[in-house]
């Protein structure tokens, strides 16, 4: 993807999350979801995403094509790829979760402790 203005090597896990925190912060005020009670800082979800009421999203995530976020699930700082799942109550921070994988019920991931690369 080429995003005018920006240049970053984002060959790490941590530098492609970074790259994602100050994307979102530019585009802010045109592509990020409205600020609501569950919604914290700069965060994306595709139309086609399907977020539980009670998740709370931010700052700092992209929620990508065709995924689920189960109920009472926490991400911040955080990457889903397209079609994943992500399980009642899980917390997943700081994070990459890669095309089709699943998060089961109550997972904790904390900054890349889990990468889940590719599918399941």
């Amino acid at each position: 993807m080429d995003l005018d203005g920006f240049w970053m090597d984002v060959g790490q896990p941590k530098d492609y999350l970074s790259g994602i925190s100050l994307y979102l912060n530019s585009v802010k005020s045109s592509r990020c979801e409205p600020n609501s009670m569950n919604i914290i800082g700069n965060v994306i979800i595709d139309p086609s995403a399907k977020v539980h009421k009670s998740a709370v999203l931010g700052p700092d995530v992209v929620v990508g094509e065709n995924c689920v976020v189960g109920e009472g699930v926490r991400l911040q700082k955080t990457c889903l790829f397209k079609g994943v799942k992500v399980g009642g109550h899980s917390w997943v921070d700081n994070s990459i979760i890669g095309w089709n994988s699943t998060v089961g019920q109550w997972v904790f991931i904390v900054y890349y402790f889990f990468i889940y690369l590719g599918q399941n």
